[in-house]
C-alpha cells in the first residue's frame, strides 16, 4: 500500500486544498451517528471514519498532511459536532495505535490506556507495555509509571 500512496501529491485528497462543504457536512452527520457508540468501539469508529474519509485510510498521509488539510480542519472547528476537536484527533491516534498493536492487545486496552501509550515511540516497547497492562490489569497510572522507567 505504501508504494501506491507514494505518488499522492498535495491537493489530491478529498477536500484537502479547499474546504469541501458537502464533504464536511456528510462527515459531521456521520460523526453524530457514530456518537451513539461508547468506549474503544467509539474511538475506533470515529478514527477509522476520519482516516477513510480524509486520508485514503492512510496513517502516513494523516501524519504528514492533517495540519494542512482544509476540510479536515474545517470539520474539527464545527460547533455542531457531538465531540471536541481534541477528541477527533485522539480518536485518530487510537485507531492508528490499534492498527499497530496485535488485535488482542488493542481490543483489551481502554481508550485511556491507549492514550497513555501514545508517547511510546518504540513499537516493541509499546507492545511490551500493552501486554503488561493487559496481563497485570494495570490502571492507567500504573502503566504511565512503567512508561517512565
Amino acid at each position: 500500500m505504501a508504494g501506491r500512496l507514494r505518488g499522492i501529491g498535495f491537493g489530491t485528497l478529498p477536500g484537502e486544498r479547499a474546504v469541501d462543504s458537502v464533504l464536511v457536512d456528510h462527515a459531521a452527520a456521520e460523526l453524530r451517528r457514530i456518537d451513539r457508540v461508547r468506549g474503544l468501539a467509539y474511538a475506533r469508529a470515529v478514527g477509522s471514519f476520519l482516516l477513510r474519509t480524509f486520508f485514503s485510510d492512510s496513517g502516513r498521509l494523516c501524519g504528514e498532511r492533517a495540519r494542512a488539510h482544509c476540510s479536515y480542519r474545517a470539520l474539527a472547528r464545527r460547533s455542531d459536532l457531538p465531540m471536541s476537536r481534541s477528541t477527533l484527533y485522539r480518536c485518530v491516534q487510537v485507531e492508528l495505535q490499534c492498527r499497530e498493536l496485535p488485535a488482542d492487545l488493542a481490543e483489551a486496552l481502554s481508550v485511556s490506556h491507549h492514550a497513555t501509550l501514545f508517547s511510546v515511540a518504540d513499537p516493541l516497547r509499546k507492545r511490551m507495555l500493552a501486554r503488561r497492562a493487559v496481563d497485570e490489569a494495570l490502571t492507567c497510572r500504573q502503566l504511565a509509571a512503567l512508561e517512565l522507567h
